[in-house]
């Protein structure tokens, strides 16, 4: 379960650490082994990072931020960039080491994109005129010296990583530069010597010479040129940028609104001719269709409902545009426009077609043939990373064009009435939008689907694969050594020469097995690679610029919760409230959207404002954004100046103390640093669905509510109190964690299918057979595992230090049992990290603290050397100085025990002698239940002779025959005795006895009284089945085991 954890990251990372779960784990003689929780989520609430931590020291977290590290060198993750917590300035310092990271990563990327440029205009400029082989000789040259900076890059990377003794910080970039340059040179030196001794035989030997040793030289030039790169501070993408944005320009009209039949017969009649005409190729309109979103009331709620079609906009090649309205009155489509789009050689584009396919179906029973979704299409020839981009994004990404998109035209109730410009310019340019993006991705070659064998050509560019989509190295073709003659595809085998690795984590099937790309040690390498794991190589364009720094932002509302104000007093609500309005503003936009949805429906709120904060319905459909820290800081003051002399109307007592104004002055430096603003280029609004109301529903990513108030508490309550073991404890984590990964992947990533299980072996089987069989993947975005790097980190209970420190320790005296070999496994220790729980330890400490005074890491020395595994464990320092924090509060509580004891002993001594005026009451007796006496029948009035044994006589009494008489009696009153007098007696006496839980008492309280003498009714068997009227038929006993 956890490989799958190590395949995850994110861009936004939010951190917490909960004291209450460790508290529900098994103790030590009373001592807690771990103190906290640690979790770390990204934006789509899915598991990152989770372990148990002996405090909350940022150091226990440096090995498993090495390991985080490992898992996106090695398996090409996500780079996070922005971290959120409760605590930032002092979480800051836990991510310099991983800043230090992103900025060698970017280095040994921008090392290698710089050299290929300054080689290529090299080989280009000066060597263009030499003979081709020559000039092929100086290509490997190239290849080999861009493989060697990818290879020392990664190289010094990983082995650093790895050392947790040695730090990452400012000498990495000087180390991986400094190793990068001898790599490149050495590497050049070696190709080059072997292409001469390959060429001395040739014709060419001169000329390979001069032009080999001329072009080493430029290398090693080139080498010089970069050393201005050594002190990169700002992260770099090592991306292939596109040299001209494409030319992109609207149409000068607005386009041409149809309207009655015989016009759209016309019009598109010859509109039709036109496009067969064309050569199949250019056979393409641009496609879209609009329709009203009404509001309808149900019962006591409004829904939205969708009418038919309104209108249905095409755009043509030539740059015209056709906006056909579909009226009330057409129950049809007028025939030229069905003839048009149900024919399968026109192509009609746009973004999300398909679904405007099937609303065209439901409506008019009109098949749209030959869609393509544009998204989808850039995705498979190689420009886009996702297809998850709207119609304005891609605009924005490719033509750097803004597509205006009004939310009070894109959900209209007015489509069917006569248009308004801004309603027909905005419905013909989304068609055209889209039939430009068409144009642009048909230009590129598809790269989702593998090579055809006969297109395999040395020399071809390609990418390595695993399973549709995940590249992880790219290379050329240089041989094809397989026939037509095989018999399937996917056994087809290429030779490929890797010189550049994404993720050298990954494994790709080769004739050879499953090799780690992170074994190889130089580039460029041959390889056989399967035809199935090619693809054509990609160019992609840039999403969207990351920040150059790594940013820990504060969550805003622990802020907010951390100002100085009593809940008692009146004014706390508005305070609060604009403390919260001066760091967070609300989309206007938005807002006036779900303010007229509401006045449609009649929904509105009397007080819209309040509305819009505190309804959970209203913050999920508007946004939110932070104020600059200039601006932040000015509204900030100025609520603190507004309440500055605030008084409670009914106590009299203020707002803000001056202990909490100097508070709040401090908590201002988190405003002024711009610990509560946004970044810029940060999306923290995810869409995640649209509501009945045709309103958009985000998810927010900002904050770790849904860390703390979520998934910590959904943990805490499953934990329950039984002190569960650290094994149980361990393993409910894994389990939980788990499954919070696959639901918040389906939840929040909309490329996640919804499983219905959380067993990851069998969706690996699953994918396993499909590959075998088809070549293709069931789940295209699930990834084989198995193809991921493990690197080795461990989640949960596992090592806290450094792995130097871990296993330098002396050996156990006797094999550890239970906890105590569980933790020692999960440790990597051979005697585990145990708290201060064994008399032994307690005597240690002393003399350990007699010895180094309160220096713990000394002591924890002293553990170290003193442990045996048996009386005395190895601690941490966290664990001494908790330790000593508690030992020194009972030692003082002892202290003044002993202190006062003198003084106050004839206090305590006679504050325990009672008063003799004092009276202790006794205790009362039970109460009993008041039963009313029960009338007797007439037939029992005479007295009837009764063993004495039964009643004996009431003493101080005359001796009289008392006849007890069974009563039948409720559940209750199961030990009820009732006593009858003699018949000289006017009534019969009840005499309530103690009632004692019976099996009488769990029969029914309404069950009928019946007299003991009556006999029992017998329920007369069932003899005959009723269905087949059989005796000996068992359907006698019941109607379904009938066997006639």
């Amino acid at each position: 379960m956890d490989l799958l954890m190590q395949t995850v990251s994110g861009r936004i990372l939010k951190l917490d650490h909960s004291f209450k779960i460790p508290k529900l784990i098994r103790r030590f003689n009373g001592e807690k082994l771990v103190e906290a929780l640690f979790t770390c989520c990204n934006e789509f609430e899915e598991p990152v990072l989770q372990m148990l931590t002996f405090g909350a020291s940022l150091a226990e977290l440096l090995p498993a931020l090495r390991g985080f590290m490992k898992r996106i060198l090695l398996n090409d993750l996500t780079e996070p960039s922005l971290f959120v917590s409760d605590r930032c300035c002092q979480d800051a310092s836990l991510f310099v080491e991983f800043k230090h990271f992103l900025r060698a990563l970017s280095l040994g990327k921008a090392l290698c994109s710089n050299l290929g440029a300054i080689l290529r205009s090299i080989r280009e400029n000066l060597f263009h005129e030499l003979p081709v082989v020559v000039h092929r000789s100086l290509i490997e040259i190239e290849v080999v010296a861009l493989g060697a900076v990818r290879i020392a890059a990664q190289r010094c990377l990983l082995e650093t990583i790895e050392n947790e003794d040695v730090d990452i910080d400012d000498t990495t970039c000087e180390r991986l530069f400094d190793g990068v340059i001898e790599s490149v040179t050495r590497a050049t030196n070696v190709c080059a010597q072997r292409i001469l001794e390959e060429s001395s035989r040739s014709s060419q030997a001169v000329e390979f010479a001069a032009a080999v040793a001329s072009f080493v030289t430029a290398v090693t030039g080139a080498t010089d040129q970069l050393v201005s790169l050594r002190s990169i501070s700002a992260r770099q993408r090592a991306r292939d940028l596109p040299d001209s944005v494409p030319s992109f320009s609207w149409p000068p009209s607005d386009g041409r609104v149809l309207s009655t039949p015989s016009e759209i017969n016309d019009v598109l009649d010859a509109v039709y001719r036109t496009l067969l005409s064309e050569a199949p190729d250019n056979r393409v309109i641009g496609y879209d269709q609009e329709w009203d979103v009404v509001m309808s009331r149900v019962g006591g709620r409004f829904v939205s409902s969708r009418s038919r079609v309104r209108t249905i906009q095409m755009a043509m090649t030539n740059g015209e545009m056709y906006l056909v309205q579909v009226s009330d009155g057409m129950t049809n489509l007028p025939r030229a426009l069905r003839t048009l789009l149900s024919d399968a050689r026109i192509a009609k584009v746009g973004r999300q077609i398909q679904h405007d396919a099937a609303k065209l179906f439901k409506d008019f029973g009109v098949p749209l043939n030959n869609c393509v979704d544009v998204a989808v299409l850039g995705k498979r020839r190689g420009k886009l990373s996702t297809s998850k981009l709207s119609l304005e994004r891609l605009m924005s990404l490719v033509f750097h064009v803004a597509l205006e998109k009004p939310a009070h035209i894109r959900v209209s109730e007015h489509w069917s009435g006569p248009l308004s410009p801004a309603q027909i310019r905005y419905a013909n340019r989304d068609a055209f939008a889209g039939l430009a993006l068409y144009q642009y991705f048909s230009r590129f070659q598809d790269c989702s689907t593998p090579i055809p064998v006969s297109d395999a050509a040395p020399g071809l560019r390609v990418d390595i694969v695993i399973g549709n989509s995940k590249r992880v190295a790219s290379g050329t073709i240089v041989e094809n050594s397989g026939t037509s003659r095989d018999a399937r595809a996917s056994q087809h085998v290429l030779l490929v020469e890797v010189d550049e690795l994404s993720a050298p984590g990954l494994r790709i099937a080769t004739r050879n097995g499953l090799p780690a790309f992170q074994t190889i040690k130089e580039l460029p390498v041959r390889l056989p690679v399967r035809l199935e794991s090619i693809r054509r190589a990609r160019e992609c364009l840039p999403l969207e610029s990351q920040s150059d720094d790594v940013v820990v932002l504060k969550d805003i509302f622990h802020w907010l919760n951390d100002l100085p104000v009593k809940a008692t007093n009146a004014y706390q609500p508005a305070f609060l409230a604009a403390m919260r309005d001066a760091i967070l503003v609300v989309d206007p936009e938005d807002k006036a959207m779900v303010r007229r949805k509401l006045e449609e429906t009649g929904q509105l709120p009397d007080d819209f404002e309040a509305f819009v904060h505190n309804s959970r319905w209203a913050r999920a459909r508007i946004k939110r954004a932070t104020r600059r820290p200039v601006e932040m800081d000015e509204a900030v003051q100025a609520v603190v100046d507004a309440y500055r002399s605030a008084k409670d109307p009914m106590t009299n007592e203020p707002l803000l103390t001056e202990a909490g104004l100097k508070k709040i002055e401090a908590m201002r430096v988190h405003v002024r640093k711009g610990c509560l603003s946004d970044p810029p280029g940060f999306q923290f609004y995810t869409e995640v669905a649209v509501d009945e109301l045709g309103l958009p529903v985000y998810h927010c990513s900002r904050g770790t509510n849904s860390l703390e108030g979520g998934y910590h508490r959904d943990l805490y309550r499953s934990m329950g109190s039984f002190g569960a073991s650290l094994e149980l404890a361990d393993a409910i984590l894994a389990e939980k964690r788990h499954r919070q990964l696959m639901r918040a992947s389906v939840r929040h990533r909309a490329d996640v299918p919804f499983f219905g299980h959380y067993d990851v072996w069998n969706i690996e089987l699953v994918q396993e057979l499909a590959l075998s069989v088809s070549s293709r993947l069931v789940y295209e975005n699930w990834h084989p595992l198995k193809s991921f790097s493990a690197t080795g980190e461990q989640f949960g209970l596992c090592r806290l230090i450094k792995r130097s420190d871990a296993e330098n320790g002396p050996q156990s005296t006797r094999q550890l049992t239970g906890c105590y070999a569980f933790a020692a496994k999960r440790f990597g220790m051979a005697i585990p990290i145990m708290p201060m729980h064994l008399p032994e330890e307690f005597k240690l400490f002393d003399e350990a603290m007699r010895q180094c005074g309160k220096d713990f890491t000394a002591i924890v020395e002293v553990f170290r050397t003193k442990a045996d595994g048996v009386s005395v464990f190895r601690k941490t320092a966290t664990q001494l100085q908790r330790y000593y924090t508690n030992w020194r509060k009972s030692n003082n509580r002892t202290s003044a025990s002993v202190t006062t004891r003198e003084s106050t002993r004839s206090v305590r001594t006679s504050n325990r002698i009672p008063p003799s005026t004092l009276l202790f009451p006794s205790a009362a007796a039970p109460v009993q239940r008041q039963v009313p006496p029960v009338p007797v029948p007439q037939t029992i009035a005479s007295p009837v002779p009764v063993p004495q044994t039964i009643a004996p006589p009431v003493p101080n009494q005359p001796s009289e025959i008392v006849t007890t008489v069974p009563v039948p009696q409720p559940a209750h009153h199961a030990s009820l005795d009732i006593r009858l007098a003699p018949s000289s007696a006017p009534a019969v006496e009840a005499v309530l006895l103690d009632v004692a839980p019976s099996s009488a008492s769990k029969r029914r309280l309404s069950a009928p009284v019946r007299d003991p003498d009556e006999p029992k009714r017998v329920r007369k068997p069932k003899t005959n089945c009723k269905v087949c009227g059989n005796d000996e038929c068992n359907g006698k006993y019941n109607r379904k085991w009938c066997s006639g």
